[in-house]
């Protein structure tokens, strides 16, 4: 969702948000692990001026905790054994400030 840019004091505006859901996934089809569903919400603010742009950001704005990926271990000899899933968790909330100058035009 992008709101349409304001102009204050010469800056213009532009304000988003970005949502971003996955359903529950698996770690393998049959008897797999289930990793739970999450949704992310990410904000940004960006003023233009001439040849400045400055961006406020905020990813994972609500410090949801998830697993982002799995990986599984060596494989073994025998199916009915059990092999060790890794589980990689995704970035918590980060919120920061980006500046942008163009040189030229």
């Amino acid at each position: 969702v992008i709101a349409p840019g304001h102009r204050f004091l010469g800056w213009t505006s532009q304000l988003r948000a970005d949502v971003n859901h996955r359903d529950d996934m698996y770690e393998r089809p049959v008897k797999g692990l289930v990793i739970g569903g999450r949704t992310l919400l990410d904000l940004g603010l960006t003023l233009s001026r001439d040849a400045w742009r400055v961006q406020f950001w905020a990813k994972n704005l609500t410090d949801v905790r998830y697993v982002q990926t799995t990986a599984t271990g060596v494989p073994l000899y025998f199916p009915s054994t059990p092999r060790p899933v890794y589980l990689f968790r995704g970035d918590r909330r980060r919120i920061g400030f980006t500046v942008n100058y163009t040189v030229g035009g």
